[in-house]
């Protein structure tokens, strides 16, 4: 079962930029690159995670993809105000690779 996952999405001279709140997980991931699949992403989005209450492995490895798939296309994918639910599990992750 999933919790909420809200966005909202703003056009800006930049890029894009979108808002998210809640839980990013493996359902909510998908949603997440369903949005940012419909963008051109030759300029920069910015992602705001700070109101994020709960990040899984597969939603951080979903910002992980989406970098890479907005870079293949010559745009930037900026993470703004990581909450602390994905700073914990960022460095949990290190840790774990790090072995």
């Amino acid at each position: 079962m999933t919790g909420y996952l809200w966005m909202r999405r703003l056009e800006l001279p930049f890029g894009i930029s979108i808002d998210l709140a809640g839980e990013l997980d493996r359902l909510s991931s998908r949603l997440l690159c369903r949005i940012v699949g419909r963008d051109r992403c030759d300029r920069e989005i910015s992602l705001d995670l700070s109101r994020i209450t709960f990040v899984d492995r597969a939603g951080l490895s979903t910002l992980g993809d989406m970098a890479t798939l907005v870079a293949a296309q010559g745009g930037r994918l900026q993470v703004e105000r990581p909450a602390h639910a994905v700073r914990r599990l960022q460095a949990a992750l290190a840790t774990i690779d790090a072995r």
